[in-house]
């Protein structure tokens, strides 16, 4: 039997790759994790992910905030007081990333979407891709969202109101 791969639409993929390169970059991480595929699906044109997300009780406009507040934390956690972004001096984009660019975190979102996107046999990616992060129990990613009141497994029943409102749609 043969699945659909959710990822042969090289428009949505692109841009999913595309936008959360851009987003580590301008957080100034030098590897994509689960929190720039994070705030990458939440730029979804179709809007489903942040009616998933605020439908789970959250603001997607808050999660940036949320994410640099992980970084901070997580930094002073070890003793390191993290340098004002104002100071730092990030530059231009230093190339393509290559495969090991992408953090273990990002590596598993995306394993655990593209599984659940085959299995269902339809939906949007970025909604997959929500439904993983949102099941992340450690990490940037999983900080922010709790930071936001977002437990693991929360944003799992939004994500299926929305694909089922896309599969009547359809």
């Amino acid at each position: 039997m043969n699945f659909p791969n959710p990822f042969r639409s090289q428009s949505s993929w692109g841009r999913l790759v595309e936008a959360s390169i851009d987003y580590a970059e301008r957080l100034g991480d030098r590897q994509v994790g689960a929190e720039h595929l994070l705030l990458a699906v939440l730029d979804d044109p179709t809007g489903a992910t942040r009616r998933a997300f605020a439908a789970a009780g959250a603001d997607p406009t808050a999660v940036e905030d949320a994410i640099r507040w992980s970084h901070a934390n997580a930094l002073r956690a070890i003793g390191i007081e993290p340098v004002p972004e104002a100071a730092l001096d990030v530059g231009g984009r230093p190339g393509k990333h290559r495969r090991s660019d992408f953090g273990e975190s990002c590596r598993q979102v995306i394993g655990t979407a593209a599984t659940r996107a085959k299995l269902a046999g339809v939906g949007s990616i970025d909604l997959h891709m929500l439904d993983a992060i949102g099941d992340l129990r450690e990490g940037t990613a999983a900080r922010a969202l709790r930071e936001l009141g977002l437990g693991p497994g929360a944003l799992h029943a939004a994500v299926l109101d929305e694909l089922a409102a896309a599969s009547r749609a359809a």
